[in-house]
């Protein structure tokens, strides 16, 4: 029952590049995702961390968010730099002894945080439709 109140708290974090305000666009209608870096010059917007997922990397639910995540950040195309998965403790408790001292740790509630990071670039509309690994 515990385990269950501590699981579920996805977070995006949003890493801009240093040149990420002179390679924003304001006005952007479609976004291509790819499973990997694609084979054309990328220039870098920025890196979209993602952590906790619910699902799969290649479900179309978290697709559909690195385009919304994407697009609200001025980018039409990202891909996945990188995927790992950690041990994280999520709650500890500890005990006090008569005299209020700290008698230790008693238990904790541990839990696998995945992380994936997607890289968020501009593609040039010729090279994009070419090269395309659309996942």
């Amino acid at each position: 029952m515990l385990s269950s109140l501590f699981l579920g708290c996805a977070s995006v974090e949003f890493i801009p590049d240093k040149e990420y305000a002179n390679r924003r666009r304001d006005q952007i209608d479609s976004f291509r995702f790819f499973s990997r870096k694609p084979d054309m010059p990328v220039d870098s917007l920025g890196k979209l961390v993602f952590r906790n997922l619910y699902g799969r990397p290649d479900s179309e639910d978290f697709q559909l968010e690195v385009q919304r995540e994407g697009m609200a950040r001025g980018a039409n195309c990202g891909y996945v730099s990188k995927r790992s998965m950690h041990r994280q403790t999520q709650f500890r408790t500890a005990a006090v002894d008569q005299t209020n001292r700290h008698g230790g740790q008693t238990g904790e509630i541990a839990s696998d945080v995945e992380t994936v990071e997607v890289i968020l670039f501009q593609c040039k509309d010729d090279d994009s439709n070419k090269d395309r690994n659309k996942h």
